[in-house]
């Protein structure tokens, strides 16, 4: 519920998403117990956990894309959000599991500067504010 409120505020997409992803991280940093069990040890939790855990990646998958929508066609949107969801979680996924979130809450910014923003170029901030590189 607090990405999909964060997702709503803001003006441009490029804002909506940078919110709802400021706010996932800023959970994971504040509660990495929590945040590990729910994306790190979910995937050894039996059937169950990982439906629920698909269907959340659905749910955010679907809030990225409605956002996208703004800017891109339907399909174009799905894939970009899908390709967002997946690389936010794998990035979060590895600090999670290596106990490193202390760069956790630049990953947004640099998702929206590097993937969302026109023009935008990679840099290696997230690498190093993930990975202490």
């Amino acid at each position: 519920e607090l990405v999909k409120q964060s997702c709503a505020e803001g003006g441009t997409p490029e804002e909506r998403i940078e919110n709802g992803l400021r706010a996932m991280l800023h959970f994971a940093r504040r509660e990495p117990a929590t945040a590990r069990v729910c994306i790190v040890e979910v995937m050894g939790a039996g059937q169950r956990a990982r439906d629920r855990r698909s269907e959340t990646m659905e749910r955010l998958t679907g809030l990225v894309c409605e956002v996208l929508e703004l800017r891109y066609a339907a399909d174009e949107a799905q894939l970009r959000a899908r390709v967002i969801v997946g690389a936010v979680h794998e990035m979060v996924y590895d600090a999670l599991s290596r106990n490193r979130t202390r760069g956790l809450s630049r990953v947004a910014e640099e998702v929206v500067e590097s993937y969302l923003a026109p023009g935008g170029t990679h840099s290696d901030a997230a690498a190093e504010a993930v990975h202490g590189r």
